[in-house]
């Protein structure tokens, strides 16, 4: 499989848009980026499942392609855990011992204004710059998720300013493959949300 592009979720709803505007006539850019300007609402909740199906179809198709990739994947993805499993018990250790609170919860700020540290070990390092961030936290918050099995590990250490230290994820065409998927089903679960009257009943492939 060729190198993905850069914009790939827009790569891939282009490449679905003229099908779907046949087969629903729908435009599918219209739905995922501005649902309230879809007028027409007749089938709406039947045409979402069926567009949502025929869209992680194309997308998990793109996956079984990058097949060759899973074991890289799957060693890095091993790595990241283990460093996060340190991170987590290091993190976890000094919070406590400086008094630190640390939530397992979200909680709402700007993203954006946040300062990115990534790792990509945990040595002595990453232990010193974790004391210095909780020095200087009114608290912290544990962000980590899940890839599979894998944690990534991630955490806010929230004060005057927000530093939000993260796992490295190694580049790898299954994982972006992956997020375009998990993106584009989120931006139509916010159109059945905008279109439909209850959009709980709308069902998942």
């Amino acid at each position: 499989m060729a190198d993905l592009p850069d914009n790939f979720l827009e790569t891939v709803i282009s490449i679905l848009e003229p099908e779907i505007s046949k087969n629903y006539n729908i435009s599918f850019t219209a739905l995922l980026t501005d649902p309230n300007s879809i007028t027409d609402k007749e089938n709406i909740d039947e045409k979402i499942k069926n567009i949502r199906r025929d869209a992680n179809t194309y997308i998990d198709n793109l996956s079984a392609q990058s097949e060759d990739k899973q074991a890289e994947l799957d060693k890095a993805m091993n790595n990241i855990n283990n460093i996060s499993d340190q991170a987590e018990q290091f993190i976890t250790s000094q919070a406590m011992q400086n008094q630190t609170p640390l939530l397992n919860s979200l909680f709402e700020h700007k993203e954006k204004q946040d300062e990115i540290i990534y790792f990509e070990k945990f040595n002595e390092n990453e232990q010193l710059l974790v004391k210095k961030l909780l020095s200087s936290s009114l608290f912290v918050v544990n962000m980590s998720d899940n890839y599979n099995n894998y944690k990534i590990g991630s955490w806010i250490f929230a004060g005057n300013k927000n530093y939000n230290l993260k796992a490295l994820m190694p580049p790898n065409e299954l994982l972006i493959i992956g997020s375009v998927k998990q993106e584009i089903n989120d931006l139509l679960d916010q159109a059945a949300s905008v279109l439909l009257p209850n959009p709980n009943e709308v069902p998942n492939q």
